[in-house]
């Protein structure tokens, strides 16, 4: 296992000093005498004390976004320490799983987590499949994020519903690259808040998935209940597809383990597809966005034949395949599934 427990006591290399999460402040208005009304069909409440029969008064102000942002918690006083230390190169080579702890050396109010992978231009030992859990006092822990990561060296940011601990691991499950059995990490940092968890009554989140992509498409394996997702040609950016493949990552509901597949068998980038289901439950994915351009208002087929493409994933084989194109090419569009075929 490489770890470098000095980068990560000492600030090296580079920290994450704030995360803003998106939040909307809802504020009530002035209360009075009138009523809200409506006005040419429009909600008229400035000055009412009353809406649907409810005061206003009665309503509870939402959490600003100003609340929401998250600081960097100082590591003056932080302890590190790791199931195993190698300082020297060749790492040894203890076997998976590995573990990295911070004692904080007081309680916080967190939120948030940032993994910084090794920055020296190696690869090896960046986190896959992990855990993340918190702890009050060293004993009973909670998990509130759990995934796998992407192998590259950008830092990794999990945003978790805000929990009281002093003491954060890290669990290394897996090497994102699958190179050998080595944990490594550049820095990490810990993140606090203002804002606690919903209080009881008001509704609980459930544990963030990590995804080593972004998911802009994602449907449910209606045999299993798991969530499959899937972004472009690439994890987190679709310009410049060559539509020739398509990430995917599973989330399986039964082992909390994320898995992630590159889909190449359908030469078919399927971003921003049409995405429907079948009888059957498969899911069918047709066009594509990739390969369509705006020439003034107009939207043109700008090159490549993805937006004509059919692929469709089966559940009961895991399988993905190609399957017959659309008369006319496209992207973006709604689709339904029909009992009799009709001409696209």
């Amino acid at each position: 296992m490489l770890l470098r427990l000095g980068a990560i006591v000492s600030l090296a290399l580079q920290h994450i000093d704030a995360i803003s999460p998106s939040a909307i402040a809802l504020n009530k208005p002035a209360a009075s005498v009138q009523a809200a009304s409506t006005d040419n069909g429009g909600l008229v409440t400035e000055g009412v004390a009353t809406l649907d029969g409810l005061s206003l008064d009665a309503i509870a102000e939402g959490r600003s976004a100003e609340a929401l942002i998250s600081t960097s918690i100082p590591k003056t006083n932080w302890v590190a320490t790791a199931d195993s230390y190698q300082p020297d190169f060749p790492p040894s080579n203890a076997p998976l799983p590995h573990t990295l702890t911070i004692d904080m050396g007081q309680i916080y109010l967190i939120n948030s987590i940032a993994y910084i992978p090794r920055q020296d231009g190696q690869s090896n030992g960046n986190v896959g499949e992990h855990q993340i859990l918190l702890s009050a006092d060293n004993s009973t822990w909670s998990m509130p994020a759990f995934g796998t990561y992407q192998d590259s060296n950008s830092t990794k940011t999990t945003i978790f519903e805000a929990s009281y601990a002093r003491y954060v691991r890290l669990i290394a499950l897996s090497e994102a690259g699958n190179r050998g059995p080595w944990t490594s990490c550049a820095s990490f940092n810990v993140f606090e808040t203002n804002t606690p968890a919903p209080a009881t009554g008001e509704g609980e989140w459930s544990p963030t998935m990590d995804f080593p992509l972004v998911p802009v498409s994602a449907a449910i394996d209606y045999s299993s209940g798991n969530v499959l997702v899937w972004s472009s040609w690439a994890a987190s950016t679709f310009a410049g597809s060559l539509g020739k493949n398509t990430l995917t990552a599973t989330y399986n509901i039964a082992t909390r383990i994320v898995s992630q597949r590159n889909i190449s068998n359908t030469d078919h980038d399927m971003f921003c597809e049409g995405l429907s289901l079948d009888a059957k439950g498969r899911v069918i994915a047709t066009g594509e966005y990739n390969t369509w351009a705006y020439t003034g208002l107009k939207l043109t087929l700008a090159g490549g034949n993805d937006a004509a493409k059919t692929s469709i994933y089966d559940p009961e084989t895991n399988a993905w395949t190609a399957e017959g194109q659309m008369n006319i090419p496209r992207g973006y569009q709604s689709v339904s599934y029909v009992l009799q075929a009709i001409s696209s």
